[in-house]
This record gives structure tokens, C-alpha cells and sequence, in this order.
């Protein structure tokens, strides 16, 4: 029976002190934005993103253009996404974007795991450790691309 009130207490110990770890400043979860690159590489993402989500779309539009009018629609095309670059590239929007990294950071850590964590990546091994994780994104994750 004892067992039984001190399993319900070490679960309500638990609980309380999960609900009152401390959530994350938001200097310290910008700093781990920046220390992961997040921060550093919106125009990059917007640029990915643009090219995934319109490669379809572009390559369908210029099968169906006629020959002598595929310059052109290459020409469109490009300023469209020359366009769509600039209005996504705006301050507002990147500021919007790492505001909600952020809240996302702030959500899923602690403050003492973000601490932890940015310290252990400002170290010299950290860095290295972010360097080759950056580089197998880079390849997709694919182990093999990076190994040939």
C-alpha cells in the first residue's frame, strides 16, 4: 500500500516539474537558431522551395508550349520566380519565419537543454559534428552519395 502512495507521489512530483521547466528565452533560442544555421539560411530555403514546388508545374508548362514560343515561356518563367524570390525574400517575412522557429524551439526544449545544447555546439568538436551533419543534408542524408 505504501508502494502504492509513493509511486502516485513520485508521479505527481514528475508531473509538476515538467510543467515548471523553464521555457527557453527567446535570446537563447534565437542563439540556437543561429548555431544550428537555421537562422542563417532562409533565402536558401525559400530558394529550395520555389524550385521544388514549381519544377513540375514549370517543366508541364513548357511541353505544352509550342516550339517557337518556348524562349519566351523560359522567360516568363524566370521572372516569375525572380518575382516570387524578391516577395518572399522580404525582412517582414524572414522575421515572421524565425519568429515562428522560434516558438517552435521554445515549445519542444527547455531552457537548460538549449543552454546545453548551444554550448556543447559553440565547442570546437560541436562545430564539427554541425559541419558534417550539414554536409550529409546536403546530400540528401543519403550515406552513399557522400561515401563515393
Amino acid at each position: 500500500m505504501k508502494l502504492k502512495y509513493l509511486l502516485v507521489a513520485c508521479a505527481a512530483l514528475f508531473v509538476s516539474t515538467q510543467s515548471l521547466a523553464a521555457k527557453p528565452s527567446d535570446e537563447s533560442a534565437m542563439k540556437w537558431l543561429e548555431i544550428q544555421g537555421i537562422s542563417n539560411n532562409y533565402s536558401e530555403k525559400v530558394q529550395r522551395s520555389l524550385e521544388m514546388v514549381n519544377k513540375e508545374d514549370n517543366e508541364r508548362l513548357l511541353t505544352m508550349t509550342p516550339k517557337a514560343q518556348k524562349a519566351q515561356m523560359k522567360a516568363v518563367i524566370s521572372r516569375y520566380m525572380k518575382n516570387m524570390q524578391d516577395d518572399l525574400s522580404r525582412p517582414e517575412l524572414k522575421k515572421q519565419w524565425l519568429d515562428e522557429e522560434k516558438r517552435a524551439v521554445q515549445k519542444v526544449f527547455t531552457q537548460e537543454e538549449v543552454d546545453v545544447t548551444n554550448r556543447f555546439f559553440s565547442s570546437a568538436q560541436g562545430k564539427n559534428i554541425l559541419k558534417k551533419i550539414r554536409s550529409l543534408q546536403q546530400h540528401g542524408g543519403n550515406l552513399e552519395d557522400m561515401l563515393s
